[in-house]
């Protein structure tokens, strides 16, 4: 039976079934993507650059919709992308961390979230040095004594000058990150003796400060 003005109702509702059928496959085709990585970097690395350490892809899909907007996914991706980075082992293991470098490392460990094509954004970031692990007694250059209490690889100080002026400083005041006080005599720091030719490199490395 046709409508008094315009098409049979059967041809309308075929239509309209059509049109909605077609939206709803475009919908499909146009779901957005929040990625997440992992990775280790250097301030000179990019933000998908650096040591990777865990990628997990496609961390949530959005349906696209008139009333999402990019910033709020954006937002919305960081967030989830920060949850999943403390959640994961593999983040909040600095040791393993620096096992798994191999090498002396100043860097940060970070996580980078990212809406489909757009610009990657860093959700999450802790800042890892590693140093080669020292087994036994640091070996010094001669003048220098060891001392363990050395900041990060300086291991070593020797006597840099002796202080006349009263009152002296408090024991073990830091001269910057250069030497100490101790006691009457100011000590600079230094690093271990360089390991003989045809040594093998340290085969473990370590967090440091």
């Amino acid at each position: 039976m046709a409508t008094r003005k315009g098409l049979p109702w059967a041809l309308v509702a075929s239509v309209a079934l059509t049109l909605a059928l077609g939206l709803a496959v475009e919908s499909r085709g146009q779901e957005i993507t929040c990625y997440c990585r992992l990775a280790l970097a250097s301030g000179s690395d990019p933000l998908t650059g650096g040591l990777e350490i865990q990628d997990w892809k496609e961390l949530h899909v959005y349906d696209k919709s008139p009333f999402e907007m990019l910033e709020y996914q954006v937002r919305d991706c960081t967030n989830r992308c920060i949850e999943r980075a403390q959640q994961d082992p593999a983040f909040s293991d600095p040791t393993g961390l620096c096992r798994k470098v191999g090498r002396p490392f100043d860097g940060k460990r970070q996580a980078v979230a990212r809406v489909d094509e757009n610009p990657p954004v860093r959700a999450f970031f802790v800042p890892l040095k590693c140093c080669p692990a020292t087994a036994g007694p640091v070996s010094c250059p001669a003048g220098w004594t060891s001392d363990a209490n050395g900041p990060g690889t300086l291991k070593c100080r020797r006597n840099a000058g002796h202080l006349a002026a009263e009152p002296l400083p408090p024991n073990g005041t830091p001269v910057g990150a250069w030497g100490i006080v101790l006691g009457a005599d100011v000590w600079q720091w230094g690093p271990p003796a360089s390991a003989p030719a045809g040594a093998g490199a340290p085969t473990e490395f370590r967090p440091c400060a």
